[in-house]
């Protein structure tokens, strides 16, 4: 007999709760896979519309920076937008430094190549 794996996609069940997430309580960061595949850029912020940051420790550091900031201006959630090619390792590296008591962290991938 022999067993059939089905794409992780098809695996994953629905989302039964989603609510939106609003933008201006959110502290936002794009994640685009580098153009050669081996690493990720980070831009502060919705899309690719600022700087890129391709330094992992940089990326850790902005990322910190930019979360605490957030939090003194009274924001209380942390949006990751990754598109689809990133790995997930980056993502996990990312979302471990953009975590801070009282900001609920949100993933978001996308199908499509980050703007």
């Amino acid at each position: 007999s022999s067993t059939a794996f089905l794409p992780l996609r098809r695996a994953l069940p629905a989302a039964t709760h989603v609510s939106a997430l609003d933008a201006d309580t959110a502290v936002i960061f794009t994640l685009a896979r580098s153009l050669d595949g081996k690493s990720v850029t980070l831009y502060v912020g919705n899309g690719a519309k600022t700087e890129p940051i391709n330094d992992a420790a940089q990326q850790e550091q902005r990322v910190q920076a930019a979360v605490e900031q957030g939090a003194a201006e009274g924001k209380n959630a942390v949006l990751l937008k990754a598109e689809k090619k990133v790995r997930l390792a980056d993502l996990f590296r990312i979302a471990t430094a953009a975590t801070a008591e009282g900001m609920k962290l949100n993933v978001a991938v996308m199908e499509k190549e980050a703007p």
